[in-house]
């Protein structure tokens, strides 16, 4: 921008028409809109930065809930897996018992 002044400005020198108070109001008018833009975009950038921080903060809570969920699904699995093998053993030793009761009727059923 500031080549763009001393562009102005050396046009300026070759015009009768442009004063030198014209070409500061000019420097004036394009440094504050500079700096107006440059506050912006520094706004942008940072709500950006937030927005990021933010969005990196979310993505750990989702990797830690997905971590935990695994976790409980293993936790869950080994859980399965013990009670379908006391519930086999809790099966065998019921059958054990109707066997044995069952032979204990025959064996009272028969003539004596």
């Amino acid at each position: 921008m500031k080549k763009l002044f001393f562009v102005l400005a050396a046009l300026g020198v070759g015009c009768g028409g442009i004063s030198k108070q014209d070409l500061d109001n000019l420097e004036g008018r394009i440094n504050s809109k500079l700096a107006q833009e440059n506050a912006e975009l520094t706004k942008k950038i940072n709500d950006t930065d937030s927005k990021y921080a933010n969005m990196l903060a979310i993505e750990q809570k989702v990797t830690n809930g997905v971590a935990k969920i695994e976790s409980n699904a293993k936790l869950l699995e080994s859980a399965n897996a013990t009670m379908i093998q006391i519930l086999q053993a809790q099966k065998n030793a019921l059958k054990e018992q109707l066997n044995s009761v069952e032979g204990q009727l025959e064996a009272l059923q028969k003539p004596k």
